[in-house]
């Protein structure tokens, strides 16, 4: 693909997009290998990203490009193992609430307004997005209004919500009920 590896966004009237639990792994294209921002209309709504896990996208090597005039707000996104983590360029409003940055080259190029950004490995299950026990990703993100996870898990689980689109579940531990009469 040459533009938006896994996803190419664009849209030219309100209302804006919401993305909710996004998993972007392993996609390749020149400009924006995991998601391609392109509005060429300022004033538009924000587009509204929550909980988002991008690892691993090639080629460009964005896990994110933004261009045109696109209002965007990330909350709760884990960006690992990018050239670039986000690319904006000029004219764009880009804000990110709650980051995990992690193996990326260069974590962002432009000018975005950046808040509760933290470092650290997600320690990623095989598939690429589950994150595992002591994972970075865990009970440092923000309420952000999602109360299930891609797996339709509630969150939060733990002491606080995680960042990305995959919320940790402990194993639960099941005792047999006796009942003596």
């Amino acid at each position: 693909t040459q533009s938006g590896g896994g996803l190419y966004i664009t849209y030219a009237a309100n209302p804006a997009p919401i993305l909710i639990n996004n998993v972007l792994v392993g996609n390749q294209a020149s400009v924006g290998s995991g998601i391609l921002f392109d509005v060429l209309y300022p004033d538009l709504q924000t587009v509204s990203v929550l909980h988002t896990t991008l690892y691993d996208n090639r080629g460009g090597g964005e896990g994110i490009f933004v261009r045109g005039y696109p209002s965007i707000a990330l909350t709760n996104t884990v960006i690992v193992s990018h050239s670039v983590g986000i690319s904006v360029t000029l004219g764009s409003n880009t804000t990110l609430d709650t980051t995990l940055w992690y193996a990326n080259q260069t974590n962002l190029i432009g000018s975005a307004t950046h808040t509760n950004d933290h470092t650290g490995d997600p320690l990623f299950s095989p598939d690429g997005f589950h994150i595992n026990i002591n994972s970075a990703a865990q009970n440092t993100g923000v309420n952000a209004g999602v109360s299930v996870d891609i797996d339709s898990e509630r969150r939060p689980q733990g002491t606080g919500y995680d960042i990305g689109a995959d919320e940790f579940k402990l194993p639960g531990i099941y005792l047999p009920v006796v009942v003596k009469n």
